[in-house]
Parts: structure tokens; sequence; C-alpha cells
């Protein structure tokens, strides 16, 4: 599905690793038919009740914080990658 580049530079497979969180945001946010769609007919197939829209965009929204989707700094899993990193501190419950 996904073409396979074995010369892929390792910056470019960083930067390309770091956008991810950006691109589920970005889905989620314009409630993306097809996204949703997916997450329906799982649910369909899971209970045979067709979910609203609305609750699973609800749902995919809370999943919109990097945290959410990179649980470790990319400094400090990638320590050669030099600068703090891209990633905004964890929320902390409660606060905010």
């Amino acid at each position: 599905m996904f073409p396979e580049d074995p010369d892929l530079d390792p910056a470019r497979d960083s930067l390309a690793t770091a956008s991810i969180p950006a691109a589920w945001i970005a889905l989620v946010q314009r409630w993306d038919p097809v996204l949703l769609d997916l997450v329906a007919q799982e649910v369909m197939m899971r209970t045979g009740l067709w979910p609203d829209a609305e609750k699973i965009h609800d749902f995919l929204a809370c999943l919109d914080t990097p945290s959410h989707l990179e649980t470790v700094r990319t400094s400090e899993t990638h320590p050669g990658i030099g600068g703090p990193s891209i990633y905004p501190p964890p929320r902390q419950r409660g606060a905010g």
C-alpha cells in the first residue's frame, strides 16, 4: 500500500513521521467522510448499530493532541535530533 524507498533519507523519514499527528488532526477537524465512515462501519460490524457521525467526530476529536499519538517526545526517542521537541508537553488531566 505504501511505497518503500530503501534509500529514504532518515531526515525525510523523521519529517514524515513528525507530520502524522498534524495529518490526523486535519482529518478529524474537517470531518473527513472516509474516516468517519470507516469508524461507523467498524462499529456496525461489531454491534449491528450505525453510530451517529457527530458522536464519532467527538470521540476522534479527543484524540487530536499529539500526546495521544506520540507518548515519548521525539528528542528523547531520537537523541541525534537537536533542539526542542516538536511536540508540546502533554496536557495535565484536570488542567485548563
